[in-house]
């Protein structure tokens, strides 16, 4: 942001601010003494009445006994004061803050600027203020705004009311970070993954001007919607060895039988293409057969037997050789897809051809890595008496096929990297279709996160404790999978060099803590457990000789005493907890406090919450936490103040749970439109929650026949609802995703989208959107064929759109 002249910024957390608030300490000079606004004294002047923040907890949380102050450099104990005079007046929260958090040498400094309105008051966080959110956006809207002061305030959507604020601010979205600022970051953190960043970003700078040069020369998108074709079952022509020959000689006498039609077929097939493309547009481009090198007496098969040993089981007979289909290529270039549209209907109208398959791969689903876009076809060719060829033959777009050719170093080598990285990973060669998807996935996720600070900055921490290990770059199949990987990565840091199983044994609980480790001993062997350590954890890591798997029970036992308060703080649905609120979520009893919901979702042992409180008196305190507020007396938990360091760090621990198990206790009644999982779908604090969880909670619910039942949802709600089924640019995450959605009923909802957005969904067999008001849009041809099709398959009433948004016929 660049700063005006002669104004003072003043950045200011607001989680210090809440806990200021809900302290709302304050220290008189002449006397030297710390008071709390829960005296009595001050109770009496408010006329007895108990403040209450948004949550319905009394707004100072008893802190009497909680400690606000801090130590200077020269150890002089600095404490809040609201005694400064001038134009500002008495009880000005901000200077508090100045005079609690910053450096005495400041203090003269922002009371001037205060005094001349001269600062830049930048607010950051206001969803942190958690149960004083509206105390929060009163004390900016009607104190600091009034004061004329100029002010920013950072915070994610569920933080503030757009509403109020739009009068006098002005209301943006955050950017991603673009490729110049996440090598910054990772230069600075990790620069030995320099490697690992310069080609993340070279592929995707590749697949970016690839997006860019479709988006040109197609904007109709018209070929996305070309129907595929089937091989069925169709092989190339030949006399098959034997298989009781010898492997070799068979193999050399299967080869000759492959190419014995090879040359003739390419020669009619360039001969005949070359009369048939005048008048198309399209331009020819031979390709010489695969094999042949700048040596005619030379010829190189390496690439026919790597494909061979995939086909052997489909096609025994020929040792698959029978099913190699592109011995005899050639290309086809196109300036448009007008262009390309044409030069497909020749092809298809031609007598001497028969087009046996068409692969499309203009198809988001079926995007190569590169999203190198081009139509497969292949094309059989009678090059004898009743002997067809089958020939390849791809269409391209000629903008797209001349930069591929021309920037190697953009389309092929990053591939390789990380083509490299996957196979070390799943330890094995990729050979098969769900793999190279697998990878794809991968890649289009890296793309996503790394433009993300949050997950930027996670993917930085497991890069660097692989390389602190000497393994190879881990690739995070999706978001939650990144999650996963971080905390279960932090954790080990935290506890690295320590003897889980003496410090175990140290909280006592011993049969409890045996229990664990057993688990974890038994859960390593048959590649159990729950979805957080079982996507995270490494095989290697629980030797068995090493402590006797004890770090691994410190681990273990840590992660589900995290996630036992992440549930029970996201229940609640609160970001600041007490110590009472761990007490609760970690007492294994249930106190009388302990909600009957919460007692249905975890089942915490002894063990957990001994554990918790051992590590918050150590220096590196509890993983993944940070103590807001420490009682002054250790003894006295209730009064501690704890956040999680970031809230998507509790909020992927309670994702996990709503992937392993069902909580109905917490989704309602599927019919109830209520209490039900609309009411969850529609609640901005859990957006983040199916956000992170995203296909792999999608698959979940889907299983659990959520998505089945009426969804009467807000734009809170379809956002929550796409997190689930579609990737951040829309499009449908896999198809193990899509098959599961057959059913969407979301009549009468209130969001706003487009109904060709549902078109993505492929296995729907019903779509009622009746009285969807603001659900509209273009229905083009391809969108009208879909709709028909279903209603065709499952009754006219299986698509409802009456009562609709505005749809504008496109045809």
């Amino acid at each position: 942001m660049k700063l005006m002249r002669g104004y003072v910024p003043l950045m200011v957390p607001v989680q210090k601010l809440a806990s200021m608030m809900r302290g709302a300490t304050t220290f008189d000079p002449e006397d030297d003494e710390i008071r709390a606004s829960g005296s009595n004294a001050e109770a009496s002047g408010r006329g007895g009445a108990e403040e209450k923040d948004d949550e319905g907890r009394p707004s100072h949380l008893s802190h009497s006994k909680a400690s606000i102050i801090r130590q200077d450099s020269d150890g002089t104990v600095v404490r809040p004061q609201t005694t400064f005079t001038g134009s500002h007046g008495r009880n000005n929260l901000l200077l508090d803050y100045v005079v609690c958090y910053m450096d005495k040498r400041w203090h003269d400094l922002f009371k001037d600027a205060f005094d001349r309105r001269a600062v830049i008051v930048i607010l950051d966080g206001m969803d942190e203020a958690a149960g004083l959110k509206s105390r929060m956006q009163h004390f900016v809207l009607d104190t600091l705004v009034p004061l004329g002061l100029r002010i920013v305030v950072t915070s994610r959507q569920e933080g503030v009311d757009p509403e109020k604020y739009i009068e006098k601010f002005v209301i943006m979205n955050l950017k991603p970070l673009d490729q110049r600022q996440q090598m910054k970051v990772v230069k600075q953190q990790i620069p030995e993954h320099s490697e690992f960043f310069d080609n993340l970003g070279l592929y995707r700078a590749g697949r970016t001007k690839m997006d860019e040069l479709y988006q040109a020369t197609c904007p109709e998108k018209a070929l996305e919607h070309v129907s595929e074709l089937g091989l069925q079952g169709n092989a190339q022509p030949g006399n098959w060895a034997n298989l009781e020959l010898d492997p070799e000689v068979r193999a050399e006498h299967n080869l000759k039988e492959l190419y014995k039609f090879a040359a003739l077929a390419k020669s009619i097939l360039d001969s005949e293409l070359s009369h048939l493309l005048e008048g198309t547009g399209g331009h020819l481009i031979p390709v010489r057969l695969k094999g042949q090198t700048d040596e005619p007496s030379v010829w190189d098969y390496s690439r026919i037997h790597s494909k061979v040993g995939k086909y052997k089981m489909r096609h025994p007979l020929s040792d698959g050789y029978a099913l190699i289909m592109d011995v005899v290529r050639v290309s086809i270039l196109c300036e448009d897809e007008a262009c390309m549209l044409n030069v497909l209907r020749t092809l298809m109208d031609h007598r001497e051809f028969h087009v046996l398959r068409i692969k499309n791969l203009f198809k988001e689903t079926n995007l190569d890595a590169p999203h190198f876009r081009r139509m497969m076809l292949s094309v059989g060719v009678e090059a004898d008496d009743g002997k067809w060829f089958i020939c390849e033959v791809q269409v391209h777009i000629r903008d797209i096929f001349e930069f591929k050719a021309a920037n190697d170093h953009l389309m092929h080598a990053p591939y390789e990297y990380f083509r490299t990285l996957l196979e070390a990973d799943i330890n094995q060669v990729l050979d098969s279709k769900d793999q190279w998807m697998d990878m794809e996935e991968r890649m289009r996720q890296l793309g996503e996160i790394v433009q993300v600070p949050v997950t930027l900055s996670l993917l930085v921490v497991v890069l660097g404790h692989a390389n602190e290990e000497g393994r190879p770059s881990p690739l995070p199949k999706s978001t939650f999978d990144l999650y996963a990987m971080s905390i279960e990565t932090s954790l080990r840091r935290r506890f690295e060099g320590i003897a889980g199983t003496k410090t175990l044994m140290k909280l006592g609980h011993h049969d409890q803590v045996k229990e664990a480790m057993k688990a974890i001993r038994k859960q390593h062997k048959d590649g159990g457990g729950d979805t957080l350590l079982k996507r995270a954890r490494r095989a290697s890591v629980v030797s068995g000789q090493s402590d006797d798997g004890g770090q691994e029970a410190l681990v273990y036992i840590t992660l589900n005493m995290l996630q036992h308060v992440a549930i029970a703080n996201q229940l609640a649905q609160r970001r600041v907890y007490s110590g009472g609120d761990v007490n609760d979520s970690l007492d294994f009893r249930f106190g009388k406090d302990a909600s009957s919901l919460l007692r249905a979702f975890i089942s915490p042992t002894r063990v957990e919450k001994t554990l918790w409180w051992r590590l918050v008196e150590e220096d590196n305190g509890v993983p993944l936490t940070k103590v807001l507020m420490a009682a002054i007396d250790p003894r006295d938990r209730e009064h501690f103040e704890f956040q999680a360091v970031h809230l998507s760090i509790q909020e992927s621990l309670f994702a996990a749970k709503l992937v392993d198990h069902e909580m109905q206790r917490f989704w309602g009644k599927n019919d109830d439109l209520i209490n039900g999982p609309s009411s969850k779908f529609n609640l901005a604090f859990y957006r983040n929650t199916f956000r992170i969880g995203g296909a792999d909670l999608g698959v979940a619910l889907a299983k659990r026949g959520i998505f089945d039942h009426h969804l009467k949802l807000t734009a809170n709600g379809w956002n929550a609802l796409k997190h689930l089924m579609f990737s951040m640019n829309g499009q449908v995450l896999n198809e193990n995703i899509s098959q599961h959605i057959t059913k969407l009923d979301l009549s009468d909802s209130a969001f706003k989208a487009d109904l060709i957005e549902f078109e993505q969904l492929q296995h729907l067999k019903k779509l009622d959107l009746v009285g969807c008001k603001r659900i509209g849009g273009r229905m083009t041809a391809p969108l009208i064929i879909w709709v028909s099709n279903i209603r065709r398959k499952y009754g006219r009433t299986a698509v409802r759109l009456n009562n609709m948004g505005t749809l504008r016929y496109s045809i």
